[in-house]
């Protein structure tokens, strides 16, 4: 037999050879494109190629899948259709035998929309509910993993406060723990720290309870947060200007020169003659 008609042979063989015997010889898949980011309502569709140990595509029978699917599915050719915003892993697994190491590989995708009461675009992870422990303080101001919120509440007005008569020359400013609730209102209040002035803190403790917060968001749902919230005074920095030194004496010209040396007792030195104008 002639090389050529070995090579044809050996290629008819590949081909006619059963799906799970020819994904033995993968080692590895690829998902192209790595990223993607598409608007709610759109499609597209992503391509999965496995390679064998010397890095050569091989058939094989892929199988996707979606790992939140109310964010985008995917059907069985790889067709991608983005159902609402947030994130999903889309995965394409080949078919391996039963005991063998599975063999998968991956892509992201990012689902953008329009959400919220202000029509701002949201770009998030995970469900619309937040962690039943998100509602205490300690948690839910540090959200760690941004498991409470993907979208931090935002404050809307000025935290600057006149402090009131009788506060020191330099009042330290009062810090709160705030949650705010869906709608951007506060519906609980913490003291973190103290200001030095007792007026200062009640009326501090009075602008923090009316403040008006954006909310937060969780897969473009607003959510309920806890958030930090610092009142500050108008008089916590005060710059004190150094002294300013004496201007010269009239008829005089330029910076003073050091102070002459005191005299000596008994020295009766005439004065210097004084120095002709100069033309």
């Amino acid at each position: 037999m002639s090389p050529r008609a070995r090579h044809l042979a050996l290629a008819l063989a590949a081909l006619l050879m059963p799906a799970a015997a020819r994904a033995q010889h993968a080692v590895e898949v690829q998902v192209a494109p790595p990223f993607l980011h598409l608007r709610a309502g759109a499609q597209t569709m992503l391509l999965a190629t496995a390679y064998d140990p010397d890095g050569n595509p091989v058939n094989a029978r892929i199988t996707w899948n979606s790992t939140n699917i109310n964010v985008a599915t995917i059907d069985s050719a790889g067709v991608i259709r983005a159902v609402a915003p947030g994130l999903t892993i889309v995965t394409a697994a080949l078919d391996s035998a039963p005991g063998t190491r599975r063999i998968v590989g991956h892509t992201t995708v990012l689902v953008g929309g329009w959400s919220g009461p202000d029509r701002k675009q949201f770009i998030v992870t995970g469900d619309s509910v937040p962690p039943a422990a998100c509602a205490d303080p300690e948690v839910g101001v540090r959200n760690i993993g941004r498991a409470c919120w993907d979208v931090p509440p935002l404050h809307r007005g000025p935290i600057l406060l006149d402090p009131p008569a009788g506060c020191p020359q330099v009042t330290s400013p009062a810090v709160f723990a705030v949650r705010v609730d869906s709608a951007g209102g506060i519906d609980t209040t913490r003291t973190l720290a103290e200001s030095n002035c007792a007026a200062f803190q009640a009326a501090a403790q009075r602008l923090a309870g009316q403040a008006s917060f954006a909310a937060a968001h969780r897969n473009g749902r607003a959510v309920a947060a806890w958030t930090i919230l610092v009142v500050r005074s108008t008089r916590a920095r005060i710059f004190i200007a150094p002294p300013m030194p004496e201007p010269p004496p009239p008829g005089t010209s330029g910076a003073p020169g050091p102070p002459a040396p005191p005299a000596e007792p008994g020295d009766r030195s005439p004065p210097p003659a004084k120095q002709p104008p100069r033309p």
